[in-house]
């Protein structure tokens, strides 16, 4: 039988804040674990990551991390990263009190979100997240040591969705020795929402809600670097790849051409 553990590990500095040096004793990152019944030489470890809509707490999350573990032979891991908890999909409180008035029907509502996120954390939609994946993949391998475990470093595979699969390109990029797997779902080259508002529509017997994401990356252009350092199509060409990439896209995904991914893949 699985087994599930919680882990606390000290985490990357904040990379956007002017002294870091406080950040690098406090900064702490959560990461959930899952082993197999049985870790051996053959075990391999499967690094999670969602994208916009999932988080670490997600069902489809929990589920994964205990399926892949008991049939797959894998230690599952998965980290609460730097500015995860903006990019979910919960309905805001608003929206359910006006559901729930009596008089309210077909109402279209558009709910701007702006101001939800600060210095300390936001969607930086690149370095600090990527940062937070190799950092817990690091952290996680120490543990699995300590634990007195031998398992396979030539299994360490990233699996992501959306954004999340960006991210698995960026932690490659970053260590490009560490990784010998990514499963690409859907990735893009530059984030979206670097350049485009995140509109979220949900829709109820009364109303249909839309919140519209203003996303602090995208208005302070302070936070931003370079912008070849968002483009996976640059920095793949700065490095030796070894990792294996599987990419999965969808023809008629409004966010990638799927023409360019094809000739970023290949």
């Amino acid at each position: 039988m699985a087994v599930l553990e919680t882990h606390i590990f000290k985490a990357h500095n904040n990379i956007y804040i002017e002294q870091p040096e406080e950040n690098y004793r406090t900064r702490e990152i959560r990461t959930e674990m899952v082993f197999p019944d049985c870790v051996n030489e053959n075990t391999g470890m499967l690094v999670l990551i969602p994208g916009y809509g999932g988080n670490i707490d997600s069902h489809v999350f929990r589920k994964m991390r205990e399926v892949f573990a008991e049939q797959y032979n894998f230690i599952t891991v998965q980290c609460d990263y730097f500015g995860n908890r903006f990019m979910d999909s919960n309905e805001p409180e608003e929206m359910r009190l006006i559901a729930d008035m009596k008089n309210i029907v077909n109402a279209e509502i558009y709910y701007r979100m702006n101001g939800f996120e600060s210095e300390d954390e936001f969607n930086d939609m690149g370095l600090m997240q990527a940062l937070d994946i190799v950092s817990t993949t690091i952290c996680a391998i120490y543990e699995i040591i300590n634990k007195g475990y031998v398992f396979n470093t030539n299994r360490i595979v990233l699996f992501g969705t959306s954004h999340g699969s960006y991210l698995a390109h960026l932690a490659n990029v970053i260590c490009p020795t560490l990784y010998t797997g990514l499963l690409d779902v859907s990735s893009y080259i530059v984030p979206y929402y670097l350049t485009h508002y995140r509109n979220l529509t949900i829709k109820t017997d009364k109303i249909t809600w839309t919140t519209i994401y203003e996303y602090l990356i995208m208005k302070e252009e302070k936070y931003r670097y370079n912008d070849n350092l968002y483009n996976l199509s640059f920095l793949y060409q700065n490095i030796k790849n070894k990792c294996k990439i599987i990419a999965l896209q969808g023809t008629d995904d409004w966010m990638v051409d799927v023409n360019e991914k094809d000739k970023f893949i290949s």
